[in-house]
């Protein structure tokens, strides 16, 4: 359970269904329901969600509850995190240092497209060795090898605030687009949030996941539909903490109030501690930052990509006799 400051509530979490085939984490409240966030393998949850408002609308907030929510409902074994950091450390920091969670295992905050491209470059790199390993399994997706392994591989959410740096990058795009059209099966999805859709607009046509705050006219008309559209200002105006959601390209809506934790979140993080710790797992935190200033640049990918799987030592020693470095 994880309490809701704005909505003066509880909001109830919920344990993995159907051995990982979905991922369902509590966010906020529509007409004084909870309201989830669905990642799934197939059928009608989306790979990936936009968010975007001015500033100062709820999207930080927003980005903490699926984070902390998430981790409370869900052991590292089914959910972790990488978090991509363009907002001067405001979403990355509060899960660094004493505050780190076992479930947030990247960290990206520094040397901004640098850090983004080693990023992707180990996100398509595990995108492809889950698919190797799944069809040695004979599984089509990530929820069929679950079933069957003995140990679960967790699904990938990639948290990447004020994200539209990487949409000015072609190279930064081209690896994004490729994850958010291919990572569905392997379980690797991802949540976007910007103040506005500067050169976005090609990768929102393969984005079904849409939250849809305080925007100009022209934002909103690309975000959602016409109906909805027209009634942002009037329905959601700026200072509401309100937002439109869909899980179809805009087409049907609901509004929503996230889930505020107002700066609690070192509480909630030790909440999360104290209840995956004890049960053996670590705070396993990568910051490529520090990696980068252990290596030359280019092998930093390739040590971050050791490190997820076989810890500190055991990478340090492979990328050293490996490449001499």
């Amino acid at each position: 359970r994880t309490h809701c400051d704005n909505c003066d509530s509880t909001i109830e979490t919920k344990e993995p269904v159907e051995n990982g085939t979905i991922i369902s984490i509590p966010v906020g409240k529509c007409n004084n329901e909870v309201y989830n966030i669905e990642f799934g393998s197939g059928g009608n949850s989306p790979v990936a969600y936009l968010l975007i408002g001015n500033q100062g609308t709820g999207k930080s907030s927003l980005l903490d509850s699926l984070i902390m929510n998430g981790a409370m409902a869900y052991s590292p074994d089914d959910l972790i995190f990488y978090l991509l950091d363009f907002k001067d450390g405001m979403l990355s920091k509060p899960y660094e240092g004493g505050n780190a969670i076992p479930h947030v295992r990247l960290i990206a905050a520094e040397n901004k497209e640098e850090d983004a491209d080693i990023l992707l470059n180990n996100l398509i790199e595990e995108k492809e060795r889950r698919n190797k390993i799944f069809a040695e399994a004979n599984a089509g997706n990530i929820a069929e090898y679950n079933k069957k392994a003995t140990k679960r591989m967790p699904r990938i959410i990639v948290v990447i605030d004020e994200c539209y740096p990487i949409f000015s990058n072609t190279d930064l795009e081209t690896k994004s687009e490729v994850l958010i059209r291919q990572g569905r099966s392997t379980g690797i999805h991802f949540i976007l949030a910007s103040q506005d859709l500067k050169k976005m607009t090609n990768i929102l046509k393969f984005i079904d996941g849409r939250f849809c705050y305080y925007v100009d006219k022209d934002d909103a008309r690309e975000m959602l539909n016409d109906k909805y559209a027209q009634l942002v200002s009037s329905e959601i105006p700026k200072g509401s903490h309100r937002a439109y959601a869909s899980v179809n390209s805009g087409k049907d809506c609901v509004m929503i109030s996230p889930a505020f934790h107002l700066g609690k979140q070192s509480i909630y993080n030790k909440m999360i501690r104290d209840k995956w710790l004890p049960k053996g797992y670590k705070n396993d935190l990568i910051v490529i930052n520090f990696i980068k200033s252990m290596f030359y640049a280019r092998y930093t990918q390739l040590f971050v990509l050791e490190l997820v799987y076989v810890g500190f030592v055991p990478a340090f020693v492979t990328v050293v006799m490996r490449y001499g470095v």
